[in-house]
């Protein structure tokens, strides 16, 4: 009997020194950039990141909040200044554990969108200008996910640009750029390969 009390005069003591609260499984963290900057951060009982806060020369500018499925993606990103306003939110969709969708707004207006297809390899993203579509880019990729080539389209769907990845005999890294004008007419190709210092330029065709 006194061995039981004993027990839970320290459970009891532990829980005083606590506050009265449990201690906390994932505990805030701070992370310091000197300077007055740095940022804060909060966890969920599964050590999810759900905010974090940035601080400016000690003057808190941003506020960042994330959300998850029961699967553990994250499926919203959401920033927002001091008052609460939002500045910038992206909504994402998985199927199978897999990433397939994502949209940003900035100010309440759409600015971004990505698609995502793994079984085809392809990556197509939709840019945005004041909520109405500017341009889109459509990227493939090999089965070691290496890109082959992204077509850059206007927003009326025409072909802007494209570029072709490779390597050469010598395994340098090697893109190919093609320009088009309005009409889809080839106007330039530049051969670009890497090099130790940078890279080399070679014009294959201009009009």
């Amino acid at each position: 009997m006194k061995k039981l009390f004993a027990l839970i005069l320290v459970v009891a003591m532990a829980f005083s020194a606590c506050g009265g609260q449990p201690a906390e499984k994932y505990p805030p963290q701070k992370m310091d950039f000197g300077g007055g900057d740095y940022s804060w951060h909060y966890f969920n009982d599964n050590g999810q990141r759900i905010k974090y806060e940035v601080f400016k020369k000690d003057v808190l500018t941003e506020i960042h909040y994330s959300e998850y499925d029961e699967a553990g993606n994250e499926i919203k990103d959401t920033v927002t200044d001091p008052d609460g306003n939002e500045l910038k939110r992206d909504e994402i969709t998985y199927e199978n554990g897999k990433k397939t969708y994502m949209v940003r707004y900035r100010n309440g207006v759409i600015s971004l969108e990505d698609f995502f297809d793994e079984n085809e390899n392809n990556y197509l993203s939709k840019l945005y200008e004041d909520g109405v579509l500017y341009s889109w880019t459509e990227s493939f990729y090999d089965e070691d996910n290496s890109a082959t080539m992204s077509v850059g389209y206007r927003a009326d769907g025409t072909v802007q640009w494209m570029n072709e990845y490779s390597e050469d005999e010598n395994g340098n890294f090697v893109t190919q750029m093609s320009d088009f004008d309005e009409n889809e007419e080839l106007l330039k190709v530049v051969k670009r390969t890497s090099t130790k210092n940078g890279y080399k330029e070679e014009i294959i065709f201009e009009k």
